[in-house]
């Protein structure tokens, strides 16, 4: 089944639109995550629209999730490499005050070509990632908590043009540069009588996809 038949919920957040020719709508950086949860098969009903063959639901982490215990202000610094070609930074700085809580955080992923087990090197396949996380959150009082978040998902390389076939004449190498912003509000609130408990949110999700050719014959690029 394609993955077009999978819910994917990240914050309450969703989205069933795909950008262009099977590249998929399934983009978050494991730096932005706090717990992932998975439901195989056919979806329930409460599973929500699209779910008919599973549901993945992500949560993003918080500044509660990085604190230290008795502290209200923290920066993380990461950093690592890979044996094939890679390597990745990453920034949080987060913090609460007076109900108020935020976290900025900010990874930077960059893989080139791979080596197959022979030692050959995997042409178009490197590629960039750039992930960004602002969230800033208000608790109104013990059961009512505001939320507003941004996050950025960006992926950039030379990828052939339909990426499950080999590159030929008519499926040439091109330069891509794919970027979705989601913006989300949410309230979480609790003990509110006969409803008891209550979480609502709105959000807005943009995608775009630039593809520019790397045949210096072709000037223009096109994007989706």
């Amino acid at each position: 089944m394609g993955q077009d038949q999978i819910d994917y919920v990240v914050d309450d957040t969703s989205s069933s639109s795909q950008i262009f020719h099977h590249q998929g709508r399934f983009s978050l950086d494991p730096a932005l995550v706090k717990v992932v949860a998975i439901e195989k098969g056919t979806g329930s009903a409460s599973a929500g629209f699209g779910a008919t063959n599973g549901r993945i639901e992500a949560r993003t982490v918080d500044a509660a999730d990085l604190l230290l215990e008795g502290k209200d202000v923290g920066v993380r610094i990461s950093g690592g490499v890979n044996s094939n070609e890679g390597a990745n930074t990453g920034l949080a700085v987060y913090g609460r005050a007076n109900g108020f809580d935020g976290i900025v955080i900010g990874n930077w992923v960059k893989e080139k070509n791979y080596e197959d087990g022979n030692g050959n090197k995997a042409p178009h396949n490197a590629l960039g990632n750039r992930s960004f996380l602002a969230k800033g959150a208000y608790r109104i009082n013990e059961n009512n908590r505001i939320e507003l978040s941004h996050r950025r998902e960006e992926q950039y390389g030379t990828r052939a043009l339909r990426e499950e076939f080999f590159t030929s004449s008519n499926n040439a190498p091109n330069h891509r540069h794919r970027t979705t912003d989601t913006t989300n509000l949410s309230y979480a609130g609790r003990q509110l009588g006969v409803l008891g408990s209550l979480d609502a949110n709105v959000f807005h999700i943009t995608s775009e996809q630039k593809n520019k050719s790397i045949n210096p014959s072709l000037k223009h690029g096109i994007t989706h």
